[in-house]
């Protein structure tokens, strides 16, 4: 047992170091399966990916010129955690949950068959998340979101140390979106360049646009006794958007024309504890 001991505090320690991005504009991580009454503490750790093409108009001419960002969602420079969060058990069927990071925050309600429950233990969640709950004062804050989500938790395997289960989920979600990018140096005023020859990151060169997303996540949870953690994949598509406004401060003589993002996804690394009269705590303690 010792062995298996080590292994997981290995995949902590990895998961704790990883070089990740705080500055994340993503739906509300999956919470796992329903763990009863008690209290879960945790952080998680991300990479945003969602192609973007920006089309930029001269103000003196009109001409027009694109250039393209590879993290539409996000800022991906490394930011320790990418967010943190806390969840409730409020009886073996009901949690409620909230998170906080840089660009925005968020709460959800979930309500299900807990972890072992048969036939598969699944949830169905509510969440919002803002821009003006984030740590950030910036235009992020103009950003919002409404979310409905199943998810289901059935399990993959287990022995006496560890419970592993399997992470799926889809759902839809509306709001209005904030897309940072960092402008290309030949855009904007030399004089404002930094060493890379662009101009970020600058929380003001954005787009915000009203979205309708089919989202969807596929990854696994680990859990011993009262700790977990969990590695999850959550790609989007943009099923219908309208409404775009772009904003440009390191632009010199350039305004923002057309914003085109059409999916994306995030990758999260995340980690915790639960306390009270958790499932893992009841199998600990032989119920």
């Amino acid at each position: 047992m010792g062995g298996l001991r080590n292994i997981w505090s290995r995949v902590i320690f990895a998961g704790m170091s990883v070089a990740s991005s705080g500055c994340i504009g993503a739906a509300g991580i999956p919470g796992g399966p329903l763990q009863g009454t008690g209290a879960t503490l945790g952080g998680s750790y991300g990479y945003a990916l969602a192609p973007a093409e920006v089309t930029l108009q001269r103000t003196p001419d009109g001409s027009r010129s694109t250039f393209h960002d590879v993290a539409g969602d996000a800022l991906n420079f490394p930011l320790f955690p990418a967010r943190l969060g806390f969840r409730a058990g409020l009886t073996d069927y009901f949690d409620a949950a909230g998170d906080l990071s840089f660009l925005d925050s968020g709460f959800e309600v979930r309500g299900g068959l807990p972890e072992g429950a048969r036939p598969i233990p699944f949830t169905v969640s509510l969440g919002v998340r803002r821009g003006a709950w984030g740590l950030l004062d910036s235009d992020n804050r103009f950003s919002h979101e409404e979310r409905v989500r199943f998810e289901a938790y059935p399990r993959l395997g287990e022995n006496e140390e560890f419970r592993f289960n399997l992470i799926a989920t889809a759902g839809v979600s509306i709001g209005r979106r904030y897309h940072p990018f960092v402008m290309p140096g030949r855009y904007g005023d030399q004089r404002n360049e930094n060493e890379e020859g662009s101009f970020g990151p600058e929380f003001k060169d954005r787009v915000l646009r009203d979205e309708t997303r089919l989202e969807g996540s596929i990854g696994f949870e680990a859990r011993h006794r009262r700790f977990f953690t969990s590695l999850v994949l959550m790609p989007y598509v943009v099923a219908h958007s309208s409404n775009t406004d772009g904003h440009c401060t390191s632009c010199y003589n350039w305004t923002v024309n057309d914003y085109q993002s059409n999916f994306g996804a995030a990758l999260f690394l995340s980690a915790g504890v639960t306390f009270g009269k958790s499932r893992g705590n009841m199998a600990r303690d032989g119920r």
